[in-house]
């Protein structure tokens, strides 16, 4: 009988609707993207910050 309580149990949470998670976004990962190429160090050639390569970045 335990068993098949924490069967349904088991079920019933892999089958409950959960909350719609929320992701970034575009905005975000264009945030996250430009931030990351300020952070880039110098000795990264030039064309990895060209704007036509990264169009997030300002």
């Amino acid at each position: 009988m335990r068993g098949r309580w924490a069967l349904m149990l088991v079920a019933a949470a892999a089958t409950w609707p959960g909350q719609q998670a929320l992701g970034w976004g575009a905005t975000g990962h264009e945030w996250a993207t430009g931030i990351a190429i300020e952070k880039l160090p110098d000795d990264i050639p030039g064309f990895v910050r060209d704007p036509p390569c990264c169009p997030s970045w300002p």
